[in-house]
């Protein structure tokens, strides 16, 4: 389903190694929320992210094709 996507952090570009796609994101994904959270900036995934780490697992809402996914990661 196409959905217009008005919140979220689009990803632009993701690197070999690097935490994205070692955690199976891609360059085409929006992190819609974290953890229930819906996020606006990369500011917001930072404050999230800062916030939750060490947590344990945390809960990614991803827009990918028209769907959102979710995606789980131990921070």
């Amino acid at each position: 389903m196409d959905k217009p996507i008005n919140s979220g952090v689009r990803i632009q570009q993701v690197f070999g190694s690097s935490f994205a796609v070692s955690h199976g994101f891609d360059s085409t994904d929006v992190i819609y929320a974290v953890n229930g959270q819906v996020v606006n900036s990369l500011d917001d995934v930072f404050q999230c992210l800062t916030s939750l780490f060490g947590a344990g697992q945390t809960e990614f809402s991803v827009w990918r094709d028209g769907e959102l996914l979710k995606q789980s990661i131990w921070l």
